[in-house]
């Protein structure tokens, strides 16, 4: 078992998802510290919120430049860069299972569509309904300012 989880951790892929994670959470992180802030009241915390929608929003356009990073890392590692296929397994199925069993065939070429563009949408999609509310409210007493 740990050389299957060993050998999972040593993949190109693996890396290139830590990569787009670090680069999504960090907004997030600091928009988290900034509003537990005693000094922050909420029309920074919109801009801050507002900052992490627009570094989000950028991340969409540098996917190449996440990819050579992780491509980097990974040589400076000696973790392989190349794109192995493999056979894919499936369980069994019985009447009445539903086929939830189904992998996507991914690789380093349709991964930005398959993979990166919808985590990063639903990312977005996620901080700007969370705080739809937050913003009206400052929408609202912006006078105030």
């Amino acid at each position: 078992r740990t050389k299957g989880l060993k050998k999972k951790l040593e993949s190109f892929e693996f890396v290139l998802i830590l990569f787009i994670w670090e680069q999504i959470l960090r907004p997030f992180y600091l928009v988290s510290k900034k509003m537990q802030s005693i000094e922050t009241n909420l029309h920074i915390a919109c801009e801050y919120l507002q900052s992490a929608v627009t570094s989000i929003e950028n991340l969409r356009d540098n996917y190449e430049c996440l990819v050579n990073s992780a491509t980097d890392l990974c040589n400076s590692w000696g973790i392989p860069v190349n794109n192995i296929t493999k056979r894919k397994v499936f369980s069994k199925t019985f009447f009445g299972d539903l086929d939830g069993d189904k992998r996507h065939d991914i690789t380093q070429e349709n991964l930005k569509v398959k993979v990166f563009l919808p985590v990063i949408d639903t990312a977005l999609v996620q901080l700007k309904y969370c705080f739809l509310g937050l913003q009206k409210v400052v929408d609202k007493f912006n006078f105030y300012r």
